[in-house]
């Protein structure tokens, strides 16, 4: 089954094929599905470790006491893993049969709307249970807005804090801009200095930017191609990677993520400033949206808006020499940002790094910079190539959408299913075949980077067949997308790409 239609009289050049007469399809029995699985999420939660071990410090007769005694019926790794491969494999399969429907047909905005809200609010309340980064934000923000110390320097540990009972593997120093730092003492400030209500706000922030970035993905696409929209809406909305990670699990990605579309709607728009700046900030949320800096810059040249950039220069430096002033004045300030760039698995970059350890007797470091640098190097030279390819904004969304995917695959240290989030809504409004299969394959991959009897193997055999297992598979995808061409097919996409 081909799941993007591919042609041209359809499509125009690129995603889903626009329906001449579409038929309203009902996403009322998927919506249902989807509430039963985050309920199955939810018990999987509830019966790991984590959770049973806060029994003890229950009152008997609470909520939480008795959704965890009917959790504990799941005290076992193989009802466990059933459990969640059952219930995101079901969301996954749910999707996948919408996007296909959705192609043919349409639904609408108001429905896809309103069981996209319904999801966030069932998933607020769900504990972070397969990652630590929701309560990494509240320690780091506790160290600014109850201490009043530099959170880059100092980690909460150093204060003999309560909270810092939540260890990492590092000194919980801010690894991420300025921005997520700002927020994250925000939440603890609302928080009352309360733990679960700074989760809690946390969460609400990344809920609310989610829904952001799903009305600019409406907007841009209502400007280039409104016919589009209902699937795009659905394509990003309902996506069980973004549900899961950005809700569930409350990734910071998702404050980056409203940002960057926010700027791009903005390009579109013509506000070129503005969008600039709202890159710039999602830059300095998380920085990994840098690589979209010189995209733009790139269009902003080729049309003169000469203008435009003098604003732009002197807006970027007057906001970095703030942000310099306020947190990274001492040289530590940078310890944490280095320490998780130096941090690899499940990565072309830890693949290496393991044959060079393993058969060439090199360092960590050594092995990480000799693989590191020429990815950087082949990652620059892409960029430049994909920066000649832009002079309009629909190509600036194409080529972002490309950039940012070389850049996850190929280039990242970390394969954390959260990291390729950011992909979707790039996805979403400059949508080909050989993308959507990947945001595909992608949103299924937590089935494996959760799989609890990886988590009984040795850690480098674990992670070595998740990694063998996820370049395989994007492997095969290629294969599969190159197959399903002709030579005339393949010349004329690649002009267009």
């Amino acid at each position: 089954m081909q799941l993007i239609s591919q042609s041209p009289s359809d499509s125009g050049e690129h995603g889903p094929a626009i329906p001449r007469n579409p038929r309203n399809f009902s996403l009322h029995w998927i919506g249902l599905l989807y509430s039963v699985c985050i309920a199955g999420l939810f018990l999987d939660t509830l019966a790991g470790p984590a959770f049973q071990r806060q029994l003890l410090r229950m009152k008997p007769a609470s909520v939480a006491h008795l959704l965890a005694g009917i959790a504990g019926v799941l005290d076992s790794e193989i009802l466990r893993t059933l459990s969640f491969s059952i219930s995101f494999g079901a969301l996954c399969v749910a999707y996948v049969w919408g996007c296909y429907r959705l192609q043919s047909s349409t639904a609408p905005r108001k429905i896809i709307w309103a069981w996209a809200v319904v999801f966030v609010f069932l998933l607020i309340p769900l504990p972070p249970h397969y990652a630590d980064d929701l309560v990494s934000y509240a320690q780091q923000g506790k160290v600014l807005a109850v201490y009043h110390m530099n959170p880059y320097v100092h980690a909460l540990e150093d204060t003999g804090d309560p909270w810092a009972v939540y260890p990492r593997g590092w000194r919980n120093v801010v690894p991420y801009g300025p921005v997520m730092a700002v927020l994250s003492a925000m939440a603890v400030e609302t928080g009352r200095n309360n733990i679960i209500l700074a989760l809690l706000t946390l969460k609400l922030i990344m809920s609310a930017s989610f829904l952001l970035t799903a009305w600019t993905v409406s907007k841009i696409l209502d400007l280039l191609t409104p016919s589009k929209t209902p699937w795009a809406l659905f394509f990003f909305l309902w996506n069980p990677l973004m549900l899961l990670e950005l809700i569930g699990e409350g990734h910071n990605d998702a404050v980056m993520m409203a940002l960057m579309m926010v700027g791009l709607y903005l390009m579109v728009r013509s506000k070129h400033v503005a969008g600039f700046m709202a890159l710039f900030f999602s830059a300095l949320t998380k920085f990994a949206t840098i690589i979209l800096l010189p995209l733009y810059a790139s269009l902003l040249l080729r049309r003169r808006e000469y203008r435009s950039l003098i604003w732009i220069t002197l807006l970027c430096l007057a906001t970095s020499l703030g942000f310099y002033f306020l947190f990274f004045r001492d040289p530590r300030s940078f310890d944490g940002v280095v320490v998780v760039s130096r941090l690899s698995w499940g990565s072309i970059t830890w693949l290496g790094e393991v044959v060079l350890r393993q058969y060439m007797g090199a360092s960590s470091q050594a092995a990480h910079d000799l693989i590191q640098r020429p990815l950087l190097v082949l990652f620059a030279v892409f960029l430049l190539w994909r920066m000649t390819k832009i002079d309009s904004e629909p190509t600036l969304l194409q080529e972002s959408g490309l950039v940012f995917i070389f850049f996850m695959l190929i280039v990242a240290n970390q394969m954390n299913p959260w990291y390729t989030a950011l992909i979707i809504p790039l996805v979403a409004v400059s949508s080909t075949p050989l993308k959507c299969s990947i945001v595909f394959f992608l949103t299924a991959w937590p089935l494996a980077r959760y799989f609890r009897p990886f988590f009984h193997q040795p850690p480098l055999w674990a992670n070595l067949g998740r990694t063998l297992l996820f370049y395989g598979i994007l492997v095969a995808i290629f294969w599969w997308y190159l197959r399903l061409q002709n030579p005339g097919e393949i010349s004329r996409q690649e002009r267009n790409i």
